[in-house]
């Protein structure tokens, strides 16, 4: 079931724009291709607007369940799996990265991200209803 409600390019897609504001948000002295951007989180707002259209068009009738099964899988890619992968790449241990920062950070960015992704959802879901609607078919 659960597999009839994910679309792998959309996950990983955000799982690399997640990452992505990692590195607009963490501080200069972090690392290199870090660009210490407070309002990082606004670039959530057009991409999981986008995931939300999507995800209304792609699965029809089942677009709250499918958006919520995307997302969790991409958070759990983005702030999981690749700072593991990360830390066994370049620290050379299994350990889940526990920076404060990053969780900080990702949290903002997820709070716009899933704030947009809902309501791009309601309207779309809106707009549908009303046009398929009797009332709507005349306006």
């Amino acid at each position: 079931m659960l597999r009839r409600l994910v679309s792998i390019p959309l996950v990983l897609l955000l799982v690399a724009i997640i990452h992505l504001d990692w590195h607009l948000a963490r501080p200069h002295h972090h690392h290199r291709l870090s660009f210490d951007w407070d309002y990082h989180w606004l670039v959530a707002i057009p991409v999981f607007a986008l995931a939300a259209a999507y995800v209304h068009r792609r699965f029809p009738g089942r677009e709250w369940a499918a958006g919520a099964a995307n997302l969790f899988l991409a958070a759990l890619g983005a702030q999981v799996l690749e700072p593991l992968a990360e830390e066994l790449y370049y620290l050379h241990r299994f350990v889940v990265m526990t920076d404060a920062l990053r969780w900080a950070v990702f949290a903002e960015f997820m709070v716009a991200g899933i704030a947009a992704f809902a309501a791009t959802m309601l309207v779309l879901k809106s707009r549908a209803r009303r046009a398929t609607s009797p009332a709507g078919a005349g306006s």
